[in-house]
């Protein structure tokens, strides 16, 4: 029978819900070794100990540092919302995609309110994160931007958001309170 598995002697049919899951699991898999294996994905500069890509202008995203993935970001980090960099100044717009993928050390991020976009998988698996502020300047935050923080106990998503990706926080198993009354929770549930 296709689409079923084998529970104990039994036959049971898949749920459509279960086999949907199942592939986005898969993808999100994919999607993290190759965001750990491509190195065209090196930052531009460091600052502070925080990697940045140039974006356009004087606008920069935080980015993913390339080595040492999961050890490069660990305890506290607040981010600037400007940073001064070879006589120029640079204004942080975005938490870019796989920012801080898999940084198992991270605990507390607070983000400055220049940033409007938190990138797909930017806080994917950080599985000691437990703290972080969301500012009134986001609008967007990408698929399975918190996917895996099982520590996270609570968020306050700001007004400004417009737009939430899919499964943004799918396994955040610690999260105290609902997260999606205003904001489409039929896209991500949390388990």
């Amino acid at each position: 029978m296709p689409n079923s598995c084998i529970y104990e002697k039994f036959i049971v049919p898949l749920p459509a819900k279960q086999l949907i899951i199942t592939i986005m699991n898969k993808i999100f898999t994919i999607f993290c070794a190759l965001l750990c294996t491509v190195s065209t994905w090196a930052h531009d500069f460091e600052m502070n100990g925080i990697y940045y890509n140039h974006l356009q202008g004087n606008e920069v995203e935080v980015t993913f540092c390339g080595e040492d993935a999961g050890f490069a970001y660990e305890n506290n980090i607040i981010i600037p919302d400007s940073i001064l960099y070879n006589d120029t100044t640079y204004y942080v717009s975005s938490i870019g995609r796989g920012a801080f993928l898999y940084s198992v050390l991270l605990t507390d991020v607070v983000i400055p309110n220049s940033v409007k976009e938190i990138g797909v998988g930017a806080f994917a698996t950080c599985i000691a994160l437990k703290n972080i502020t969301l500012p009134d300047s986001l609008t967007c935050i990408g698929d399975w931007a918190f996917r895996g923080c099982s520590s996270l106990t609570s968020v306050t998503i700001p007004n400004s958001v417009t737009s939430i990706g899919n499964y943004a926080f799918r396994y955040c198993s610690s999260l105290t309170s609902p997260l999606y009354n205003a904001h489409c929770f039929a896209y991500m549930p949390t388990s």
